[in-house]
């Protein structure tokens, strides 16, 4: 079997000279889609690596990012100027994977909250994602906080963006997170709130992965939704345990959410290699593209 690669890149992504850091777990001579998985609010691309390296196992290519506010990216954690900067983004480094990827779109895996991010993502970019999978997707929560504090969180991200909002108010969508802007859980909140007009205007085939049981979010109004459209992209598979942070869970249950992922992902593939789906499809403007995409020169290590 060939050598595993993995490594890291600074990847900047817009004028102002941010870059954000992305990890990469190649598997040298795959033929499939590369995989592009976000990590959950307040954790970074090192939290994904356990699914990572499965999938790298089984002949894929993986990256992951840390997103901006997080790990090594942008220049302040806990904070964002807005959701469209999350987008704007993820736009960057899918535009980035699929060059260094023989014009192959990424398929796209998003755990937490940021599935708000990967379902806009989707519909403003169809061509830089083919498919869609959400593990604990944070899109509607048990116990909504009380009016009165959202307005709060609202008038504080227009009046003091950078103002560091307490745990008590952040720690149900912030697992792992330190102190986060208001800027930054508004975004979230107000994405979160939009999530249902997401989900019935997507048209990328979408797997949610959800747990019998969450303490934070409610999966009821989803599966309304999902049979309500009756769609056939829209696919909801329940799991015995919460998959929320791959860290927290077994090697055995790794393998059993890597095949639900392959599983879903293999059926997408056929279609994809086509010739006629794998014909060249124009880029946005605004992508920055590097000179030299040969990441394996960058950061990289053999296993």
């Amino acid at each position: 079997m060939d050598s595993l690669l993995t490594g890291d890149y600074m990847l900047p992504v817009d004028h102002a000279g941010t870059s954000l850091f992305v990890r990469f777990w190649r598997s040298p001579k795959s033929s499939h889609h590369p995989i592009l998985w976000l990590h959950d609010f307040g954790e970074s691309s090192k939290s994904i690596a356990p699914g990572a390296q499965a999938l790298q196992t089984r002949g894929w290519n993986v990256y992951g990012f840390d997103r901006r506010g997080h790990g090594k990216s942008g220049k302040q954690r806990g904070h964002i100027p807005n959701f469209d900067t999350l987008v704007q983004d993820l736009l960057q480094v899918s535009a980035w994977i699929k060059h260094t990827s023989s014009g192959k779109a990424p398929l796209l895996i998003a755990q937490g909250s940021a599935s708000t991010e990967a379902l806009s993502f989707s519909q403003l970019f169809e061509n830089f994602c083919e498919g869609i999978i959400l593990i604990n997707p944070v899109l509607s929560v048990k116990n909504p906080m009380e009016p009165w504090v959202r307005s709060m969180i609202r008038m504080l991200a227009q009046i003091s963006p950078k103002f560091r909002l307490p745990l008590k108010i952040t720690s149900k969508y912030y697992f792992l997170a330190p102190r986060v802007t208001a800027t930054l859980t508004n975004e979230l909140l107000a994405a979160i709130e939009n999530s249902e007009a997401n989900i019935s205007e997507t048209t990328r085939p979408t797997l949610f992965m959800i747990p019998d049981h969450d303490d934070t979010s409610d999966y009821h109004p989803l599966k309304k939704l999902v049979a309500l459209h009756d769609r056939e992209n829209l696919t909801l598979k329940s799991l015995p345990f919460s998959p929320r942070h791959l860290h927290s869970i077994t090697p055995t249950q790794i393998t059993q959410i890597s095949e639900l992922i392959l599983s879903f992902f293999q059926k997408l593939e056929a279609p994809l290699n086509s010739p006629v789906s794998g014909a060249k499809r124009s880029e946005p403007d605004g992508v920055l593209l590097p000179s030299n995409p040969e990441i394996e020169r960058i950061g990289a290590s053999k296993h």
